[in-house]
């Protein structure tokens, strides 16, 4: 049998890439509608973009990133 991984708040992040900025508000936001969890909101990361971090439904932690 496989080890058994516990998500959490603190675990590993799966890295999503959002083409457009408005696209991390509104997945922040369907994000939230469905059960999830703002950790960190929509915030700018020059140079890279804007960047947010949630827990999904399930609590699985998700980072939200645009150019």
């Amino acid at each position: 049998m496989g080890r058994k991984v516990k998500v959490s708040e603190s675990g590993s992040s799966t890295s999503v890439s959002c083409p457009e900025v408005a696209l991390v508000e509104e997945a922040v936001a369907a994000g939230e509608a469905n059960g999830g969890r703002t950790l960190q909101a929509p915030q700018d990361t020059p140079p890279y973009g804007r960047r947010a971090v949630m827990l999904d439904s399930e609590g699985n932690r998700i980072a939200l990133h645009s150019p």
